[in-house]
Parts: structure tokens; C-alpha cells; sequence
């Protein structure tokens, strides 16, 4: 009885702490996007150096998170997570101190790599903290916290830049940092039950694979390289060839030389036999998708506004902050429908919603208003929570307990990837569509025919990642739920009590 109460406070304990780092993760990650204008004009660059402050973040941390996760499965989750918490805080507080758009874009990398032990580790535990039958209402929550934090980081940035200055949006991470390192210490003792069905003997031969990880951070780093303009001349693919074209080659060959050691290696960084599993492998594209569509939008919004219909920061931020609220209310919601019902609608229905929110702002940009937009964003908003909590949830619950470094790894990885992949989407798609470098001087029409061509394509792309949410879950699950609702016990998942 005592072991088993003890498992309850520590499981709560697990996801309050994850929480508050996804919280505080979050809360820095989004107040960047609202002052991204407000930092090309104060260090005199344009847009596309300008988001490289984000490139750069996105790039360290889409690199690093596979090898975050399997650090954690074979040192402890916790531990690896409270490491991340300590280095994304002093990093923060140094982008905090930069003095200029170099120094920035630099230590904004520095964070990703804090932020990948953060993230890589975060969902093994609150996964293996909680039975199965309570497992999407925890990762619901998560959710709901980490969109909270999207929220308040974006109203944060805004507000900073309006009536402050840019850099209080990092200072004021670190004590939220601070806390949730000193809690994840204290979880060290979680690692003796939330090792559920982990072989022990798996867990102490697993090897660390470097070279796998070497030719992964090389590939994502030379495809980032790659998609952006950083060559003289006029900004487009075939007037860079001499510049885009090495780095293609280098990815796609360190793609072709990773999956050739992965497939050799005695502990792969990546298990390709896992995705045949076509339930995991669906989730992990749409999770990829999601968050492509979703950042590439969200990032053009404030030049939209601010310099499309000429609105201030303060529109900015209601309107980011009303996407984000709606997110928040519907997180948990759809994580509680998913344990009672696992029903196969529910993450088609939230990607369809957020296809039609990006197609409807697309065909009617250009005729726009504050009000309209507000109105077009709720079931984004909705759509968005909704796919995100059950998504998650499906990947984690898809690979067996010792690979739930992986499967997180993945899930962020995807994540993160979708995040760097859409700057240089939209970038390119806004100065394609222009055929212009966007500057503080552009015409308001051409931010807004870019912006209307961006949210087409993103459109687009969310149709694949709806189909994508029609995989069906496995006869398992199906099981479990048909015996909930005959009323017999579920067990939760088997833990080590000893």
C-alpha cells in the first residue's frame, strides 16, 4: 500500500515537473516570432538574417533530440532533463545579453541543445509515470501546459518589445528554469518505478551511438544550410546553385551513410524495424506536418499584420494569444475523449480543422480584417490542441517501454524539424512569390501576397498530414477500451516495486 501511494505522489510530482519545464521552454521559444521586426530594425537586417534566430535554435535542437532521448534511456530521465533545464537557463540568460543579431543567432543555438535534453526526455517520463488508462490525459495536460506557455510567451514577447525592452522575454525564464532543474534532481528516485517494462539488462548494454548521431546532426545541419539564401547575389535556388547544391549533396549523402550505419549498428540511434509499424510511422509524419504548417504561419503573422494591414504589436499578440487559449482548452479535452473512447475520428477531425482555418485565410487575405482573423483562428486553434494531445499520445504508446527515448526522440525530433523546415518553407515562398528581399520598405501588398500564397501551400500540406491521422490504432487498445466499458479493471502498466 505505502509503495503504491508512493508511485501516485511521485507520478503527479513527474508531470508538474515536466510541466513547468515545458512551461518555461515554451514561454522563451514563443516571445521570439512577435519581436522579430522590432530586432530587424534595431540591428539593421533584414528578414531572412533575422530568423535565423529561429533557424538556428531549430537546427540544434531537431539535431540533438534523438541523442537527448537515448542518453536518457540509458542514464535516467530525469537527470538527462534537469541537465537541460540548467543549460537552456544560463543559455536564455545570455540571449538575453547579446548585443548583436551574431552573438544572438549563436546563443539562440546554444538553447536548442538545452532545450533538446529538455524535450527528449520529458514525455519517457510522464509516459512511464502513469498506467496506460490515465496516459492520454497526462500527455492532454502536458499539452494544455506547454500551449499555456506558447501563450503567455507570445503575449510576453509583445508586450516586452512594446512597452520594455526585447530583452526581458529571456530573463525572466531563469527562475522558471532554476525550479524546474532543482525539481527533476529530487526525481531521481522516480527512475526505480517509472522503469516499467524496461529491460534492465537492455537498458545496461545499450550502447551510445555517436557515429549514427555524427551523420544525423551533419545531414540536418547541411539540409538547413541548404534551404536558406546565404549566398550573394539575388535570393533564389537557381541564381545560388553553386551554393545550394554542395549542400544538398552533403545531406543526401549523410542521409544514405546514416541509414547504412543505422542499419549495422548494435544499438541504432534509430530502430528502423519500429517503423513498419504503420501507426507510429503515421503519427510521427503527421506530428512532422503539424508543426511545419503551423510555425511557418505563425511566424509570418506579426509581418502580416504589422506591415500588411499596418496594425501594432498589441493586435499581434490577441491575436496569437486567442489561437494559443483555444489550444490550451481543447488539449486536455481531447486527451480525456482518447481514453474513454479511442475512437479513430478524433485526429482527423483536428488536422481537418486546422486545413480548413489555413485554405479559408489563404483565399480571403488579401480582403482580411482583425475581426475576420480572430474569427478564421478558432478552429485552428482547436484543431490544433485536439491533434497535438492524442497525437502524442498515440506515439509514445505505439513502441514497447524501453524504446520511449526513442519514440519522444522522435516525437520532438519531427516536432522541432517541422519548426525548422518552415522558415525557409515560407521564407522562400513569400520572396518567390515577390521576388524581392522583404524589407521595412516593401509595399504592404507584397507582405501580403506572400503571406496569402504561404497559407495555400501550408493548406496544402495539412491535407497530407489529415491523411496521415487515419491510420487506426492497434487491436490493443481497442481491447482495453471495449473492457473499460464492460467495467473490468484495467491493470496499469507493471511496475518494479522493489
Amino acid at each position: 500500500m505505502q509503495t503504491e501511494m508512493a508511485v501516485d505522489r511521485l507520478k503527479w510530482m513527474a508531470l508538474a515537473t515536466v510541466g513547468l519545464g515545458y512551461f518555461a521552454v515554451q514561454l522563451a521559444m514563443t516571445s521570439v516570432p512577435p519581436m522579430l521586426p522590432t530586432l530587424a530594425s534595431l540591428f539593421d537586417s533584414d528578414v531572412s538574417l533575422v530568423t535565423w534566430t529561429m533557424t538556428a535554435y531549430f537546427l540544434t535542437i531537431t539535431s540533438s533530440l534523438l541523442m537527448a532521448g537515448r542518453l536518457g534511456d540509458l542514464i535516467g530521465y530525469p537527470q538527462v532533463f534537469a541537465w537541460g533545464m540548467v543549460l537552456y537557463s544560463l543559455a536564455t540568460l545570455a540571449c538575453g545579453l547579446a548585443l548583436n543579431i551574431g552573438q544572438l543567432i549563436v546563443l539562440r543555438g546554444v538553447q536548442g541543445i538545452g532545450g533538446a535534453l529538455v524535450f527528449g526526455n520529458s514525455l519517457p517520463i510522464v509516459t512511464n509515470a502513469f498506467p496506460a488508462y490515465q496516459r492520454g490525459r497526462a500527455v492532454g495536460a502536458l499539452v494544455m501546459v506547454s500551449s499555456l506557455g506558447a501563450m503567455l510567451g507570445t503575449v510576453l514577447g509583445t508586450l516586452a518589445v512594446q512597452y520594455a525592452t526585447w530583452r526581458w522575454t529571456f530573463y525572466l525564464v531563469l527562475p522558471l528554469g532554476a525550479v524546474a532543474a532543482y525539481l527533476a534532481y529530487s526525481l531521481g528516485r522516480l527512475n526505480r518505478f517509472i522503469a516499467a517494462d524496461v529491460d534492465d539488462l537492455t537498458r545496461q548494454r545499450r550502447g551510445f551511438d555517436v557515429v549514427g548521431g555524427a551523420l544525423f546532426f551533419i545531414m540536418l545541419a547541411a539540409l538547413s544550410l541548404g534551404l536558406s539564401h546565404l549566398h550573394a547575389g539575388e535570393q533564389s535556388f537557381s541564381a545560388g546553385w553553386f551554393y545550394h547544391l554542395p549542400f544538398g549533396a552533403l545531406a543526401c549523402y549523410c542521409l544514405i551513410a546514416f541509414l547504412a550505419a543505422e542499419r549495422r549498428a548494435p544499438n541504432p540511434l534509430v530502430p528502423l524495424p519500429h517503423f513498419r509499424n504503420v501507426l507510429f510511422t503515421g503519427a510521427v509524419i503527421g506530428n512532422w506536418l503539424l508543426h511545419m504548417t503551423m510555425l511557418g504561419i505563425f511566424v509570418l503573422t506579426p509581418f502580416f499584420l504589422e506591415r500588411g494591414l499596418h496594425l501594432s504589436p498589441a493586435h499581434v499578440a490577441i491575436l496569437l494569444t486567442s489561437q494559443q487559449f483555444y489550444n490550451v482548452l481543447t488539449s486536455y479535452l481531447g486527451g480525456w475523449l482518447h481514453d474513454r473512447t479511442h475512437a479513430a475520428w478524433i485526429r482527423p477531425l483536428g488536422m481537418g480543422l486546422i486545413c480548413l482555418g489555413f485554405f479559408t485565410i489563404g483565399l480571403t487575405a488579401p480582403g482580411l480584417t482583425f475581426a475576420t482573423y480572430m474569427l478564421i483562428s478558432i478552429p485552428i486553434g482547436i484543431g490544433m490542441g485536439t491533434f497535438m494531445s492524442v497525437n502524442n499520445t498515440v506515439i509514445m504508446s505505439a513502441v514497447p517501454g524501453s524504446l520511449r527515448g526513442f519514440a519522444s526522440g522522435m516525437l520532438e525530433t519531427t516536432r522541432q524539424g517541422g519548426h525548422m523546415f518552415a522558415l525557409p518553407l515560407v521564407s522562400g515562398i513569400m520572396a518567390g512569390v515577390t521576388g524581392t528581399t522583404l524589407t521595412a520598405d516593401t509595399e504592404p501588398a507584397l507582405y501580403i501576397q506572400g503571406f496569402q500564397a504561404s497559407c495555400v501551400v501550408v493548406g496544402c500540406i495539412a491535407i497530407i498530414a489529415t491523411a496521415c491521422a487515419f491510420v487506426p490504432e492497434r487491436r490493443r487498445e481497442a481491447k482495453d477500451r471495449r473492457a473499460r466499458v464492460m467495467g473490468l479493471a484495467i491493470q496499469p502498466d507493471s511496475r518494479r516495486t522493489t
